[in-house]
């Protein structure tokens, strides 16, 4: 029985990971060819804008009453970190096959109209329903392997193994077991090897800084400076989202406002695109040389829509949006300290400080500290391990502090989620 027993859990890792490193591979690619050719649309003449316009409301509705008319509910595209606690302590079930089609679809709308949203979470929804197909295809009844697939999952999206162990850790330390890491780590393990092959015929955007020099220790207290700032900005978005959610649940016209929205979002795509999107593309250093009050409204305003796109009814991930923020953050100290003269050269090191920027927001915003650090891994780590640690350590402080003035505002709140469901 025993060896019946892991004959199945072999099949089931090489299953899941066989599944999601085919399908999250495929989804970011087709994310980023949806971004592209609809900037391209939305940037063209007005015959191109006015389809693409025309084009991007008619999903958006279709979308909107797909999802709420048919009876679907908020579980088909809402917070992907939040589906697996349902799952294991609400016994709340999906239909697997219906969730693939509902993220893939409102994801590629969001990304066609310029929500803020990314693909990072939707990976990570998308990996639980590999991880139940899994289960229903072997008629085995695994949580583990749905944890484990979740995982496997987001080191996918960011080709960052350590990112996946750490979010195996940190994000399912409630209900931690042996079994998880037994199935969990060999999953990530193997869905990043078969990933990396997959990408060589799917290529996608995979987040990458280099950081080629080291940061003088005259410099640090402008590191600082950027620490606190992006504390500050990660709290705001939190504080952005408590009130958009809690403004939701009592106006109830949350679709109105995603179909406003919407329509704004695709005329700023237009004529102000750096207002859209994930904004990865504009990670490493893409403000520093413009005024800095420009680079303050580009953040704030971010910030704002950061969080109502996260809360609209639409799929997303807030990940990449968020280091955004962070790298933004990056880029106004910069364009106010770079004329002073106190700090020479202080371009050269615009990619330290933006990665500094993102790692702390994110990490403000989630409090999840080993995955926020994973996450910036991909980079030139030998130059930047003293400001990095630096930077958690001071980040885990302001943490603290914060953390009992604003404890309710939380990156995800499990029991209210879980009512507006239930």
């Amino acid at each position: 029985m025993k060896a019946r027993k892991w004959l199945l859990d072999i099949l089931k890792i090489l299953f899941i990971s066989c599944f999601a490193s085919l399908l999250i591979p495929s989804f970011l690619f087709a994310g980023g060819w949806v971004t592209e050719q609809s900037g391209k649309l939305f940037s063209g003449n007005w015959l191109e804008f006015s389809l693409a316009a025309v084009s991007g409301l008619l999903l958006l509705l279709c979308v909107l009453v797909v999802n709420r008319r048919l009876g679907f509910g908020r579980r088909y595209y809402d917070n992907g970190f939040l589906i697996v606690e349902r799952y294991l302590f609400l016994g709340v079930r999906w239909n697997p096959f219906l969730h693939l089609l509902f993220v893939i679809v409102n994801c590629m709308v969001a990304f066609y109209i310029g929500f803020l949203v990314g693909g990072e979470a939707p990976s990570v929804m998308l990996g639980a329903s590999v991880g139940l197909i899994a289960n229903l295809f072997f008629r085995s009844e695994d949580k583990c392997m749905v944890q484990g697939a979740m995982s496997a999952s987001l080191c996918i999206a960011h080709m960052n193994p350590l990112a996946g162990l750490a979010h195996l850790y940190e994000e399912h330390k409630k209900h931690l077991s042996l079994r998880l890491f037994l199935v969990g780590v060999p999953i990530v393990g193997i869905s990043y090897g078969l990933s990396w092959l997959v990408r060589k015929l799917i290529p996608y955007h995979v987040l990458h800084v280099s950081v080629t020099e080291h940061l003088p220790f005259s410099y640090y207290p402008l590191l600082l400076v950027i620490v606190v700032l992006s504390t500050v900005i990660g709290k705001l978005y939190l504080i952005a989202h408590h009130y958009i959610r809690r403004s939701a649940k009592i106006i109830k016209w949350m679709d109105l406002i995603t179909l406003g929205f919407g329509i704004g979002y695709m005329v700023l795509k237009r004529f102000c695109p750096v207002l859209t999107g994930s904004g990865v593309e504009y990670i490493g250093g893409h403000f520093f040389e413009q005024a800095w009050w420009i680079v303050a409204g580009i953040l704030l305003f971010r910030t704002l829509n950061t969080a109502v796109s996260y809360r609209a009814s639409v799929s997303g991930g807030v990940v990449l949006p968020i280091f955004a923020l962070g790298s933004i953050v990056g880029d106004l100290v910069v364009s106010i300290f770079e004329n002073t003269g106190l700090f020479p050269e202080l371009a050269t090191f615009i990619p330290l400080f933006c990665m500094i920027g993102l790692l702390t927001t994110f990490a403000a915003a989630s409090d999840l500290f080993l995955v926020s650090f994973a996450l910036v891994l991909n980079t030139d780590v030998q130059y930047a391990v003293l400001p990095l640690a630096l930077t958690l350590g001071v980040t885990k402080l302001l943490m603290l502090g914060l953390n009992k003035v604003m404890y309710k505002f939380k990156f995800y709140d499990t029991e209210e989620e879980n009512e507006e469901i239930l």
